[in-house]
């Protein structure tokens, strides 16, 4: 079980690494990093830039424990990703990385992502992505490694459609890797 660990730990740097090199971060930008887990991403945007005043939320405890340890500098907040606890317009940049398939009603959370988002303000999603409706059958048959709450894979047009809605509109997608697709979108606030 240890050897499962590092081996996603390894994978989770790499692609937080990537992840971060790809980031439009405006200096003194306010980040928030939706479901960040222990931190791992915003510790490499901490040594990044130092002007950058960050934030991040997730729903297990633990994880926001671990992660006030790991970037001290930054604030956590233990929440649900549908129920953010910030003021209207706060962001200037928000981050969600690899969370997006967990939700149950991603629908209600990127309108809580446009909500604390300033007009203007970029929204980068990064998931698996199926690119056809038949890939996105097959990904969701197989589902998660993380079977204790997975949902739903959605493929780039479903995601675009739902931000669509929530007043984002789209600017372009990057791919990570050929497969799984991993893509990271990249959106900003109309």
């Amino acid at each position: 079980m240890d050897l499962i660990k590092n081996i996603n730990a390894k994978r989770g740097l790499k692609r937080n690494t990537a992840l971060s090199k790809l980031l439009d971060l405006p200096h003194g930008a306010r980040v928030l990093d939706v479901s960040c887990g222990t931190g791992e991403l915003l510790k490499i945007l901490s040594k990044k830039s130092d002007s950058l005043e960050l934030y991040g939320t997730d729903i297990s405890k633990e994880a926001i424990e671990q992660a006030s340890k790991n970037v001290p500098n930054a604030k956590f907040v233990t929440t649900a990703s549908d129920n953010l606890p910030f003021d209207q317009q706060f962001f200037d940049v928000i981050v969600c990385a690899m969370a997006l398939h967990h939700y149950s009603n991603p629908k209600q959370t990127l309108a809580e992502m446009s909500r604390v988002i300033k007009n203007g303000g970029k929204l980068y999603l990064l998931d698996v992505t199926p690119s056809t409706p038949f890939s996105q059958r097959v990904y969701n048959f197989f589902g998660c490694y993380e079977k204790y709450h997975f949902e739903k894979f959605y493929t780039q047009e479903d995601i675009a459609g739902i931000t669509l809605a929530e007043n984002f509109s789209f600017i372009k997608a990057t791919t990570l890797k050929a497969i799984p697709r991993l893509r990271l979108l990249e959106f900003k606030k109309v």
